[in-house]
């Protein structure tokens, strides 16, 4: 029996979970997915240009893994532009170290460090609002990725 996969830590996740083609509707368009443990293999790798030794480390795995995860997800990400897809970020065996707050009403963004658990999906259960307006509308992206990840297809 294969061990259960280890988590990969994540230090947030993605401002924006989709992207499409311009010009095309979405529900025209075929989705695919990237997992947030790829997109982080990616943010690390290419964006803050972290060698595959360091960024596996920063994930928390191995060398090894982190070469697979990164070769998957830029095959994923070259796929969807080169076929015109919608591509979902969702999905993966991740902890979060830090969460995204964004408020509804001004668009004001904040990275919070991770409380453990998370309490539930209403955004102001526990009393959050916006830094900058003091608006109530407070979404919390890693609770709405793992809400869209618990959701039937």
């Amino acid at each position: 029996m294969p061990r259960p996969p280890r988590s990969r830590r994540v230090q947030g996740p993605p401002r924006c979970i989709s992207y499409k083609p311009a010009g095309i509707p979405r529900r025209e368009l075929e989705h695919i997915c990237l997992r947030v443990d790829e997109f982080e293999a990616l943010r690390l790798s290419d964006y803050e240009g972290m060698d595959q030794r360091d960024a596996a480390r920063e994930m928390d795995i191995s060398p090894a893994t982190f070469s697979r995860l990164i070769a998957s997800a830029r095959f994923t990400l070259s796929r969807a532009i080169i076929e015109g897809k919608a591509l979902q970020i969702e999905g993966g065996n991740v902890d979060y170290a830090h969460t995204l707050h964004r408020c509804g009403d001004c668009g004001d963004e904040a990275m919070v460090k991770m409380r453990l658990p998370i309490a539930n999906a209403n955004a102001n259960a526990d009393g959050r609002a916006c830094r900058h307006c003091g608006s109530e509308k407070v979404e919390d992206m890693v609770e709405t990725i793992q809400n869209r990840n618990s959701q039937p297809e």
